[in-house]
């Protein structure tokens, strides 16, 4: 089936959430204006990369060989000397040296490959701990108070899905997708919960689960932080999108309001960004786990949605990187590993 022929005016989206075309209704955006502010720590490798051996902090949910949960990466609001890359930001050159470093000092290989049934792998790319300024300069179009640049250690490599979870990864997983689902990838609608669990508990309880049984002993599955996620879409870079600041920039590496007819559109057809992930800007939003204590106690939620998505503009409502919400209408996810 092809997309440009599912096309539905925008009043009947709410009605149709099967279709799981995407919207721009929010229910709500949270008060970032208690988060502190620090300046970057420039400098050079300080040593290999290692993941950390402390126990996690979050939330564990889910059942498997080994616990699946929506606990934090090792992740840090301050300058950290322990962490491996001080200077930012960097090209993609440097991205690449970085990523290939880090799995040469941990054996590992940069793109992890997970075998799901015999024609279906998922795949993962590596990312570099280090040190990043993130959130947004003043005066950037858009942005609000609340999104004020903060220095951020990366204290732990990781790995994250190259694209959004696939229709065929979750076939693998969980069993045969909605027949007029016509999308390559999966957006959690209430459609696909149990009645009892919420879109981001279903993918907590139901998927998570199911992919940690099927990595590496040891190994975990989680959703990454609102840190990791935009460290990992920036790959070193400072600007507005991970291509630039112009709309011609954003126009290469998602889909948004001017491009995209409004529609969803099939994963990795566009340009990746430096650690080779893609659609992590437009098409869809995405989960992401809120560290405790980044917000005030206004909202108790322990996960928020970043990115944008097809129906986002370039500026006003903002495909920026720096962009968050509580929580979209449908939202897809790619999921996060901590390997041994």
């Amino acid at each position: 089936m092809k997309l440009e022929n599912l096309r539905a005016p925008r009043s009947v989206l709410a009605l149709l959430p099967i279709l799981m075309l995407a919207s721009c209704e929010v229910i709500t955006r949270p008060d970032r204006s208690q988060i502190g502010t620090g300046s970057n720590t420039n400098g050079t490798k300080a040593h290999p990369s290692s993941p950390s051996s402390k126990p996690a902090t979050g939330s564990d949910g889910g059942t498997g060989s080994e616990t699946a949960g929506t606990d934090t990466g090792g992740t840090d609001s301050t300058s950290d000397d322990s962490v491996p890359y001080k200077d930012w930001p960097f090209n993609a050159k440097e991205a690449k040296r970085r990523q290939q470093e880090t799995a040469d000092d941990l054996g590992l290989d940069v793109e992890f490959e997970l075998e799901l049934s015999t024609d279906v792998t998922m795949k993962f790319e590596l990312i570099p701990a280090g040190m990043a300024e993130l959130g947004s300069p003043d005066g950037t179009p858009g942005a609000e108070a609340d999104e004020m640049l903060r220095s951020v250690a990366i204290h732990d490599p990781f790995y994250i899905g190259k694209y959004q979870l696939r229709r065929d990864e979750y076939n693998a997983l969980m069993g045969e997708f909605p027949e007029n689902d016509p999308y390559s990838f999966v957006k959690m609608t209430d459609s696909l919960s149990e009645p009892s669990l919420t879109r981001y508990e279903a993918v907590r309880d139901l998927v998570m689960p199911k992919l940690q049984k099927r990595v590496p002993k040891g190994w975990k599955v989680r959703l990454p932080t609102e840190d990791e996620w935009e460290y990992a879409t920036r790959a070193g870079t400072a600007t507005l999108f991970y291509t630039g600041d112009s709309e011609t920039d954003l126009a290469e590496i998602a889909w948004y309001s001017a491009n995209s007819d409004h529609l969803l559109h099939d994963v990795g057809k566009l340009k990746p960004n430096a650690w080779g992930l893609y659609d992590m800007l437009g098409n869809s939003w995405h989960w992401v786990y809120r560290k405790d204590g980044w917000y005030n106690d206004a909202d108790p939620k322990d996960h928020i949605v970043r990115g944008c998505d097809c129906d986002s503009d370039a500026f006003a409502n903002g495909c920026r990187t720096s962009n968050y919400m509580i929580q979209s209408v449908a939202v897809g996810y790619r999921f996060a590993l901590d390997p041994k």
